[in-house]
């Protein structure tokens, strides 16, 4: 018969990010990459092996504050399917970063203070909180 089978290849031959070094390997799915607070977006260009590969590049712009990412996705002449994962982080300056700190040590804080109090007060009308 002249049916010729669909191929199966949903690999990337090469990814390459804009003034960034990845350790690229078509087996490994998961990089990160640390970007400098201004970096909204980063330039990706993805190859796939197979000529009739199609790929999708989604999130490599907008980036929020802190962590963002972006995949590639090669969906295959068959139309299966591989996504390739770029974790963002982006660095923060020290301020920006003691804030951050600061708000999570208090809310650590509150949901101890809460667990170990809260429940005492109600047993009994006069505890002191610091005996």
């Amino acid at each position: 018969s002249d049916v010729t089978t669909k191929s199966s290849n949903r690999y990337l031959e090469s990814l390459k990010i804009e003034n960034y070094e990845i350790d690229f390997n078509k087996y490994n799915n998961d990089y990160e990459i640390l970007v400098e607070e201004n970096v909204t977006s980063l330039k990706v260009t993805a190859i796939a092996e197979h000529e009739k590969a199609k790929v999708t590049i989604i999130g490599a712009e907008n980036f929020s504050k802190y962590n963002n990412k972006v995949e590639v996705v090669v969906v295959a002449e068959n139309g299966t399917k591989n996504t390739y994962t770029i974790n963002v982080k982006v660095k923060m300056n020290e301020e920006e970063l003691n804030k951050e700190l600061k708000k999570e040590k208090k809310c650590i804080f509150e949901r101890w203070f809460e667990k170990k109090y809260v429940p005492l007060r109600r047993q009994q009308k006069n505890v002191s909180l610091w005996n």
